[in-house]
């Protein structure tokens, strides 16, 4: 009997000997192929992320070089030629238009279409206006025959290139309140003038007229 124990215990021994020595070298097989997996997986990972970071840029190159350039082409002004014209007639002088470059040209003498808008004082023309009435003169207010008031007005008025009086304003009138100035303003918006002359041209002026009211003795 012990001899039979002995045997099995020997048998069991080297049954677990032969074990270890199988188990050990798979042991080491499986546990050595686990880095490299590991290192495996990591180069994959890698790629996999280079991969996308490539298709990311190709994403937002593409569109950029689809984008066209445009320009504009800027094309250079013409300078403007700016002519200034000044019309001296009413200062005595001639009219002149100036260019640009401050040299006088196109010189005129009063010939101009322009010279009809502007009033002159007496003086400034070649002829002044001429009044047409003669001898005739306001008729005496009513009133002021009626009381034996003499009277004296002053209009200033514009003679127009038709020789008709306008713009008229009463300057001075005395005495008062016995219609003087009003049988003055009517005489005038009836009479006719010999208008101004520049030149040739008839032109508006501006006249002062004085009118004396005496009463008949």
């Amino acid at each position: 009997m012990n001899f039979l124990r002995k045997l099995g215990l020997g048998l069991l021994a080297l049954l677990i000997s032969a074990a270890l020595f199988l188990v050990l070298p798979v042991t080491q097989v499986l546990f050595s192929g686990l880095p490299e997996k590991r290192n495996k997986n990591k180069t994959i990972e890698r790629e996999i992320e280079m991969s996308r970071a490539q298709e990311e840029q190709k994403q937002i190159i593409e569109p950029l070089k689809e984008v066209k350039t445009f320009r504009t082409a800027f094309r250079p002004v013409a300078p403007v030629s700016r002519t200034l014209k000044l019309n001296l007639a009413a200062a005595g002088g001639e009219g002149v238009s100036m260019s640009g470059n401050g040299e006088g040209k196109g010189r005129s003498l009063g010939g101009g279409s322009g010279l009809g808008a502007v009033t002159y004082e007496p003086g400034q023309t070649d002829t002044d206006a001429q009044s047409l009435f003669g001898g005739k003169r306001p008729e005496m207010p009513l009133k002021a025959e009626r009381e034996g008031v003499a009277g004296l007005v002053e209009v200033v008025f514009v003679v127009n290139e038709s020789g008709l009086a306008t713009e008229l304003e009463i300057v001075r009138e005395e005495p008062m309140g016995y219609g003087f100035g009003a049988a003055s303003i009517n005489f005038l918006q009836k009479a006719k003038f010999k208008p101004a002359t520049l030149q040739g041209v008839a032109v508006r002026q501006k006249v002062r007229q004085p009118f004396r009211f005496v009463p008949e003795e």
